[in-house]
């Protein structure tokens, strides 16, 4: 399996140890603006989708 970079943003990344402040505030954005979350979804759901395709 290789590791790929990604060419956007496509939400927070949350890896190691976690701030408890840090962790808050992303939940409070999302919670402020629950618009964020279908986009996510299509934007990752895209990505996989480009990943995946055979080569020629």
């Amino acid at each position: 399996m290789s590791i790929r970079r990604a060419k956007a943003k496509i939400g927070p990344q949350l890896a190691g140890q976690l701030q408890p402040e840090k962790l808050a505030e992303i939940i409070l954005d999302f919670l402020e603006h629950p618009k964020k979350l279908p986009e996510m979804s299509e934007l990752l759901r895209v990505s996989q989708v480009n990943q995946v395709q055979p080569k020629s």
